[in-house]
């Protein structure tokens, strides 16, 4: 499979798969009284740690965080669930799929493993 392709498939599966979380809001993030960010989790949400995230959500094209669902989520929402989990399939057999990367850095680690030839294009590091 072309680089090409597979940068097409990781926007397309990447798209599919906002669309689905915007319509269903399985996480309800939001704030509290506290000005917290809460999520329907006892936890917080599933991405407090991450370095991608800023004070206004997600700052990058991940494809690994819109596909994941925490156990509360899945419990909550099985439709979406097995959904995610067959695109969830998809982009691990194409190999698009880095637990917590941006598109930038899945295809630059892609590039550094040595398993893609980029067309012409200079995939900097992230």
């Amino acid at each position: 499979m072309s680089t090409k392709y597979k940068m097409y498939l990781y926007d397309l599966l990447y798209l599919i798969s906002s669309i689905l979380i915007k319509i269903v809001n399985p996480c309800k993030i939001q704030k509290n009284s506290n000005r917290e960010t809460v999520c329907i989790s006892t936890r917080g949400p599933c991405c407090n740690r991450c370095k991608h995230l800023s004070t206004k959500g997600c700052t990058v094209k991940a494809l690994s965080c819109k596909l994941y669902l925490c156990l509360v989520g899945k419990y909550s929402h099985p439709v979406l669930y097995k959904i995610l989990k067959k695109i969830t399939h998809i982009s691990i057999r194409s190999e698009i799929y880095y637990f917590r990367y941006s598109k930038q850095e899945t295809f630059y680690e892609l590039n550094k493993l040595g398993k893609e030839k980029y067309y012409g294009q200079v995939i900097s590091k992230p």
